[in-house]
């Protein structure tokens, strides 16, 4: 059973990457279900997702347990919450929860505590962009991606003045625009993750 949710789990992940990069609204053309091995298998996937976010989702779960006859329910645990929740379910040999998203900040713990799974034998499909696959640890993958995060940047027009920049557009425009900040702060960059005041 443990290769099965193993193999499960690589698939609802690459499929979920996939449908939430198209996003929702387009029509279900999907194929009968599957009779195969893993046809008849539930997981529960745990994801925090915004109202708009729930629907596509689904879409592409259902879509995805159409061509293959695995049912993945879909259920919301904390990012905080998550690690006690895990820690609890591998203690006890109950596992309610067998994929889930993480916040990337929160991973080595994960892995620290032994509550991930070693998932370097899975193969993430070619059209997967390589900056989307989350860091291994000790050589090891233990996190598949699942979909880019899109935010919204704020940033200190006067900063780019100063610094003779403009805002970038691409990833190697970043790459130059916030060395040549750093130079103008005097080495010393700034970024904030948060608009908290701490």
């Amino acid at each position: 059973m443990r290769y099965r949710v193993k193999a499960v789990v690589a698939l609802v992940a690459v499929l979920a990457l996939v449908g939430a990069a198209c996003g929702g609204g387009g029509k279900n053309n999907a194929t009968p279900a599957a009779t195969g091995g893993l046809s008849g298998t539930t997981i529960t996937l745990s994801v925090s997702l915004a109202e708009s976010e729930v629907g596509p989702v689904q879409e592409v779960l259902n879509m995805f347990k159409s061509q293959t006859g695995v049912n993945v329910k879909l259920t919301s645990i904390t990012a905080q919450d998550l690690p006690q929740k895990l820690q609890v379910e591998v203690s006890s040999g109950q596992h309610t929860v067998q994929l889930f998203a993480q916040d990337n900040l929160a991973l080595a713990t994960l892995v620290d505590k032994g509550l991930v799974e070693d998932l370097s034998d899975v193969q993430i499909p070619d059209g997967v962009t390589p900056a989307l696959i989350p860091q291994k640890f000790d050589g090891k993958q233990y996190f598949l991606p699942f979909r880019p995060n899109v935010r919204v940047t704020y940033v200190n027009k006067d900063r780019f003045a100063s610094a003779g920049v403009q805002p970038p557009t691409t990833t190697d425009e970043f790459k130059t625009v916030a060395e040549k900040l750093k130079q103008a702060a005097g080495g010393q960059g700034k970024v904030t993750l948060s608009l908290s005041d701490t």
